[in-house]
């Protein structure tokens, strides 16, 4: 995550989430090379160890497209138009969500029970819940830190 821009009445953070990309993408694409230069001479040698990881290879190629975890997000905050506004960008497009600065009541670190890493959650109105981080990405400290600058420039 890395803070874009701001000033007094704006704060727009970004965030790429490069370890996801080497998960989904580019370690199944070196898979899928290799697979390519490796001989296959015998079709049981086919069947018995490289469809499956050409399955496999495929399905984590098709997972990295569609997931959460793999989305360049933009969160600006603009006091001066009270809005939030969130860009989501995918492989296949980009949604832009926006809401309104006095529905947030809350910033939080989203840690799930099962999961060592964390996230960053902002509490809505009416129980709504908007997660700024998907997939659990940072330490605690790093959360701790984001949940206090986005605070601080809410309050300001």
């Amino acid at each position: 995550m890395k803070i874009t821009l701001k000033n007094q009445t704006q704060l727009t953070i970004r965030h790429c989430p490069i370890g996801s990309w080497i998960y989904y993408f580019f370690v199944p694409i070196a898979m899928g090379i290799l697979l390519v230069f490796v001989p296959h001479t015998e079709p049981e040698e086919f069947l018995s160890y490289y469809f499956p990881a050409y399955v496999v290879w495929g399905f984590s190629l098709l997972f990295g497209s569609f997931s959460k975890t793999t989305q360049v997000t933009i969160w600006a905050f603009d006091k001066s138009l009270e809005t939030l506004i969130v860009k989501q960008r995918r492989l296949l497009g980009t949604k832009t969500f926006q809401y309104s600065l006095q529905d947030i009541c809350e910033v939080e670190i989203d840690s799930p029970w099962d999961q060592v890493g964390h996230g960053i959650k902002l509490l809505l109105s009416e129980k709504r819940v908007l997660r700024l981080c998907y997939g659990d990405l940072l330490f605690r400290d790093e959360a701790e830190e984001w949940v206090e600058i986005i605070s601080t420039f809410l309050k300001a």
